[in-house]
Order: C-alpha cells, then structure tokens, then sequence
C-alpha cells in the first residue's frame, strides 16, 4: 500500500530564487530575471542524496494547467518564444544536475538571468529530466528511473512540474525576488513499505515573491524543536519536521493544501523559514521515527508573520 513520505521523514525543500532588477541597459518596460538554487534540509534518515537534474524553469504570462505545464517534450519552443504574453518563455537554463542535501542552510547556485517584460506572470514551470534525476540512500542503492526497483516519474525523459503561485508575480524593473520551494517531503510516495522499495514521484512546488525595495510582503520564522519541558531535561529534535499550515488546520489534517511551508531542525534543533507571506498560521512539529522519547507531533497556534520581521518559536515534544 502506497503512503507519502511524511511526518518525521516529511521536510524537504528545493529553494530557487528568481530577482528582476533594474538594468539601465534593459529597454524600457522590461527588468532583469536573476535565477539562483538553494535548498532546505532533507531529513531522511536513510537518503544520501536526492539529485535533480534541472534542465530550465519556463514562465509566462497566461494560465496554464498541470498538463499544459508537464509536455515539455525534447522540443525547445519555451527557448526561442521571446513574448510571454504568447506562451512559455525559458527564464533560466542551468541544464545540470543538484544534490539537494547540499544546497542547505542559505546556501545557494546562480541559475542564469534574462531580461523579460515587466508585468504580471500567472505561470511557471521547472523543467527536469528524469532521466538523469535520483535518489541514493546510504547503503548505496540508487533508485531512479530505470533501476529496479526505483523511482516511476510521470514521464521518462523532459517533464514539466506547475508551480502553485501563493499570489501572481508581478516582474517590476525595481525588481523581482521570487522563492520556488520544492516540497521532496510530499514529492515522493512509498511504493511499498519501505523505502527500498521505490517511490512515487508526484511533485509539489509552492512559490511566492516580493518586489524589490518596495514595503516588505514576507517575513521569517526561525526556532528550535526540542523534546522535555522548560522544568526537567531537554534534548534537541534532529531532523524534525516542521510545518507551516494554514490557520485553523487541525494537527491530524495531512492535506497538502492545507501546508504553505515546510523545513526540518539542523543538528541542533534549530529551523528558519524565510519568504514566508504576512499573516497568521499555525505550526506542525513532527519528530523522526526512533529519537527522543517525545511525543510524535505538536500544533503551535497563534503565529502571527509580520512583514520583513521575524517570528522566533520555541517548540516543545512532551517527554514520554
């Protein structure tokens, strides 16, 4: 029976971030697409590396759907359109392959940058190529499309992933910064009971942005997961999950429209969730199978996002 990867072993994140910014070599009404990779921590316990081989992220003016978004092809039409307002436009190209467990803790990978017509963009697609996309796990097992068992893409070869826009993007000549998360934690699906027994891939990517020097939009979150009690003995949580839902989601709520972020506590307990819109949430803690004897999960209510500030939590797993 088919599960999701989630709970303990749930937070995962490709982070891209996309700046438009002034260039007074740009014609007018148009502003600078800057493109660059970073990546939130991956905490399966059991998983080396999860390699994603990114070919491009297209984007356009117009709606699209899921199925509009995935046929891609070996075609290269989003390359040469230079009208976004027409169809799919290539915004970055890196055509190379990213281990997402090193992309972690603000480090990031310049993707590439173009000049695009300033204006509102519904949306965007990453392009990968699954052909050369795995995932390794300690012992070595790499599972990917063609090992056995392995990895079932929902296409062998060029397949486009629809972002889910928190809000349209509007590309201003001020400038632009948009956050792609990739969400590996609800991305890959067990084939069996175990891990060694394949995945599923059925990615979710989430995106927001702001505009450049303009009132902030966005703030942070940052804290610590710990296991005891601020009375007795307290240990951090490694490797937990942590959750940003939609105010009012119950703790037992597992839907995906229900989660506008995720991460997972560092060596230290410790998380930071930037980019992150203005509003009030409610936060999911979930600590990995066999840790600390503390209670599975925790909901922190109340948490209020303010605009370029940050929200600083401590979490807290009952001891057991």
């Amino acid at each position: 029976m088919r599960r999701m990867l989630m709970g303990a072993a749930a937070a995962g994140a490709l982070l891209v971030t996309l700046t438009a910014c002034s260039d007074t070599s740009a014609p007018a009404g148009t502003g600078t697409l800057t493109v660059s990779l970073t990546d939130a921590p991956f905490p399966y316990d059991q998983v080396a590396r999860a390699d994603m081989f990114v070919v491009r992220i297209d984007a356009k003016m117009g709606e699209s759907s899921e199925a509009d978004a995935a046929s891609v092809g070996d075609n290269a039409a989003a390359l040469t359109n230079t009208d976004p307002r027409s169809g799919w436009v290539t915004v970055a190209t890196p055509n190379q392959s990213f281990n997402l467990l090193g992309l972690q803790h603000g480090a990031s990978a310049r993707l590439g940058q173009i000049v695009l017509p300033t204006g509102t963009y519904r949306s965007f697609r990453l392009v990968l190529d699954t052909r050369q996309s795995s995932v390794t796990l300690t012992d070595g097992t790499v599972l990917s499309g063609s090992s056995n068992p392995g990895i079932v893409w929902p296409i062998a070869g060029l397949t486009g992933i629809k972002v889910q826009l928190v809000q349209t993007i509007s590309i201003a000549a001020a400038g632009t910064a948009m956050m792609l998360d990739f969400d590996l934690g609800r991305s890959f699906e067990l084939r069996g009971s175990t891990i060694r027994e394949g995945l599923l891939f059925k990615p979710v990517i989430r995106a927001t942005a702001h505009i450049v020097d303009a009132a902030p939009t966005v703030g942070t979150l940052a804290g610590t997961l710990t296991c005891g009690s601020e009375d007795g003995p307290i240990t951090p949580v490694v490797s937990g999950s942590i959750e940003v839902l939609k105010s009012g989601t119950d703790i037992n709520d597992l839907s995906p429209e229900n989660v506008v972020a995720m991460s997972s506590t560092d060596d230290a307990g410790v998380f930071r969730m930037e980019n992150l819109v203005v509003g009030n949430y409610s936060v999911r803690a979930t600590r990995p199978d066999g840790s600390a004897p503390c209670a599975n999960a925790t909901l922190v209510t109340g948490v209020v996002i303010s605009p370029g500030a940050t929200w600083n939590i401590q979490v807290w797993l009952p001891a057991i």
